[in-house]
Formats: structure tokens, C-alpha cells, sequence
């Protein structure tokens, strides 16, 4: 589906620059610090527009502007701002090797090429694109999820330092309740592996 509105163009650098360091592995494999993203060229968007506009992760998204168009992957975004995108610089290069060419999509290539009249500088923020889904759908390289989580072992003490107090002080004034609650964990332990619960009936 297209989008009537055109969406303001935020830009933003990750770890491989503008594409300098594309060629390097090591830099593409660094996950964005937000989307935890790597070796692709994503689009963020408001979850909530992604929801309305039917976009899921991972769908191929075209971003059009006056200047040309360019494909990337869809990353619904809760902080993302309505009614504006998010894409890094630094993929779709032609040359550099295996690592790079052909690597995601070249952002540099749907900026606007209008000035600021006070600096001369490009206006890269003038860049407003309308957002179109290519059909299809790619699993987004990342970081987040792939790792099992593991919950903390319940029980276990919590150190309650006051303000002005060192933490050996604070062991040392509470250490009977820390040794009580540890006492006590122990065993529940020892019940558990017996067979016998813990709990008092």
C-alpha cells in the first residue's frame, strides 16, 4: 500500500560511517545500539503507522523520493516519531568485496539535493519519501531475541546500602538477615532434592 503523506527522512550513521567501513566484517556485524540490527539497510517506522499501513517486520519496503528510490527491510519502531522514517547510512555499495557489494541499499542515493541557504551544506532533512511495500517478506538480521533468556534465581539476597554508608558496613549491620535468607534457601534446596517441599502446611 502507498502512503498518501510523505514521510521526513530522519538519517542516521552506525558503525559502518558512510559506507567506509562497510568492506570490514567485524563492523557489520555490530548490532545497532537501538534496533540491534546488522548487515542490512532497515527502515524504521511507528509501530502503530507500521500496524495501519499493514507493514511487519522484515517486510521489503520501497522508499521513494524526487531524487530516486531504494529497498530495505521493515523495523516497526514504538519510539520511532508518527509520521517519520529512520534509516542508517553506510550499505549498498558497488565496490569494496564480498563484505559490502551489493550489501542492503545506498541511502545517499534518495537525498535531496537542496541547500541550506544559510551554510551551503546539504539539507538532508529537506528528504521526504513515500513508503511502499515491495511484497515479500526477509528476516532481518539482529541481535535481539536470539539469545535465550535466563531469570535470576530467585531468593537470593538483595544489599541495602544507605546514603553515606559503605557496602561492607551495610553487610556487616545486616549480615544475620542475609545469613537467615540464605540459611532458608539452602534449605529449600536441600527439601527440593529430597522431595520434601519447603513450604509449611
Amino acid at each position: 500500500n502507498n502512503m498518501k503523506e510523505k514521510f521526513p527522512n530522519a538519517i542516521f550513521t552506525n558503525n559502518l560511517n558512510n559506507g567506509k567501513l562497510a568492506n570490514i566484517p567485524f563492523a557489520q556485524q555490530i548490532p545497532d545500539p537501538i534496533t540491534s540490527a546488522a548487515w542490512q539497510t532497515w527502515v524504521e517506522i511507528n509501530s502503530h503507522q507500521a500496524e495501519e499501513m499493514g507493514i511487519k517486520e522484515g517486510d521489503i519496503i520501497y522508499l521513494k523520493s524526487d531524487a530516486g528510490e531504494i529497498k530495505c527491510l521493515a523495523y516497526p519502531h514504538p519510539a520511532v516519531q508518527p509520521s517519520t522514517i529512520c534509516v542508517p547510512t553506510g550499505q549498498g555499495t558497488l565496490r569494496g568485496g564480498r563484505y559490502s557489494e551489493e550489501r542492503g541499499s545506498n541511502l545517499l542515493k534518495i537525498l535531496s539535493d537542496k541547500l541550506d541557504p544559510e551554510t551551503g551544506s546539504l539539507a538532508w532533512a529537506s528528504t521526504k519519501v513515500s513508503v511502499k511495500r515491495a511484497g515479500g517478506n526477509k528476516k532481518l538480521p539482529k541481535f535481539e531475541g536470539t539469545v535465550e533468556a535466563f531469570p535470576v534465581e530467585p531468593g537470593i539476597p538483595i544489599l541495602i546500602v544507605a546514603p553515606g554508608e559503605t557496602a561492607h558496613e551495610a553487610e556487616k549491620k545486616n549480615h544475620h538477615k542475609y545469613q537467615e535468607q540464605l540459611n532458608l534457601i539452602d534449605k529449600d534446596k536441600n527439601n527440593n532434592h529430597n522431595g520434601i517441599s519447603g513450604e509449611k502446611h
